[in-house]
């Protein structure tokens, strides 16, 4: 659990202070080794709210980068029975 809380912190702070070729591979990188990282889809609002186009024309309710994050989470499920991780 304390690893899960620092790479969070960890990845919180690369969302603010680097830039996005280093943040978005860090948030890929902890939702495929952190079982159900639902905090990788909060930091999905969270990029777009920083970093987003603004009000568009037609709204989502759920921003590109935490749709994605919710999909690879669905992916992930069914693949995580299948392999081992000693996290």
């Amino acid at each position: 659990m304390r690893k899960r809380n620092l790479s969070s912190l960890a990845l919180f702070l690369a969302i603010i202070f680097l830039p996005y070729w280093i943040y978005l591979p860090l948030l890929l990188v902890a939702v495929i080794i952190f079982p159900l990282y639902w905090e990788g889809i909060l930091f999905g609002f969270f990029i777009d709210i920083l970093y987003g186009r603004g009000v568009t024309a037609f709204p989502s309710l759920l921003s590109p980068i935490a749709f994605i994050t919710v999909i690879l989470i669905i992916v992930l499920l069914p693949l995580r029975e299948r392999l081992r991780f000693n996290v």
